[in-house]
């Protein structure tokens, strides 16, 4: 007989990929396949890290019985989100000056010059404190053009 929690685990991470691959079709960018380097090496180390030092959260909506898609982006690194919490947060990029800034270097290339870049942190048990849901989270992100070149080499 079939695990139910692992079903709903496995469930979770083919929605996680699935969103980056809708996201792909959608805007453009690159969904960056693992052995990451670059910014995304970065963003999956500073991740990491604060996941194993409590400093990143799940949203009150992650649950440990109910396994889903978990997202995560750099600059709102407190909370790792569902897929609600990551839609609001997504709808909240209005086209400010923060919004066209640089994920990996700060810079501000002009408007809507960055590149929108997805990849996953693999594993599970990120919040064994809590008990919460499994992995994968999708880490979102964009790149200015310097950046972008530095993380696609030949592109």
């Amino acid at each position: 007989m079939a695990d139910p929690l692992l079903d709903q685990a496995n469930a979770a991470a083919a929605e996680g990929l699935a969103f980056m691959r809708d996201f792909k079709e959608a805007k453009g960018g690159e969904i960056i396949a693992v052995p990451p380097g670059g910014c995304t090496a970065r963003f999956h180390q500073e991740l990491a890290s604060r996941l194993r030092a409590g400093l990143t959260v799940p949203c009150a909506h992650l649950n440990p019985g109910a396994p889903q898609p978990m997202y995560w982006v750099p600059w709102d690194p407190e909370v790792v989100g569902c897929r609600a919490c990551h839609d609001v947060a997504n709808a909240n990029i209005t086209g400010t000056l923060e919004d066209d800034r640089c994920d990996g270097c700060g810079a501000y290339p002009g408007r809507d010059q960055l590149y929108a870049v997805a990849s996953q942190l693999t594993g599970g048990g990120y919040f064994p404190h809590l008990r919460a849901a499994t992995g994968p989270v999708t880490i979102h992100f964009g790149l200015c053009p310097d950046c972008y070149a530095k993380e696609i080499p030949g592109d």
